[in-house]
């Protein structure tokens, strides 16, 4: 097993996009192909060292199966 395809496991201070992926048992590369994002771009997500476009947030969430209004919310409330 690689190390990019190892199972997620959420620290206690991740990202909530981060809980989320390790929730749906999502590796970061799974999530990329699902959305189309670079890994390198979801990891600076959930790092908090950019806030995603409306529009990525919809590809998020539509990708986690989520509301994209609620993961719009937990991501804006991170970046605070």
């Amino acid at each position: 097993m690689e190390l990019r395809d190892a199972p997620y496991e959420p620290a206690r201070s991740s990202s909530p996009l981060a809980r989320m992926r390790g929730e749906r048992s999502l590796s970061r590369e799974e999530l990329s192909r699902r959305t189309g994002l670079s890994r390198s771009t979801l990891w600076r997500i959930e790092a908090g060292r950019v806030r995603p476009h409306a529009a990525t947030v919809v590809l998020l969430a539509l990708a986690l199966d989520c509301d994209p209004a609620v993961l719009a919310v937990l991501v804006e409330k991170e970046a605070e």
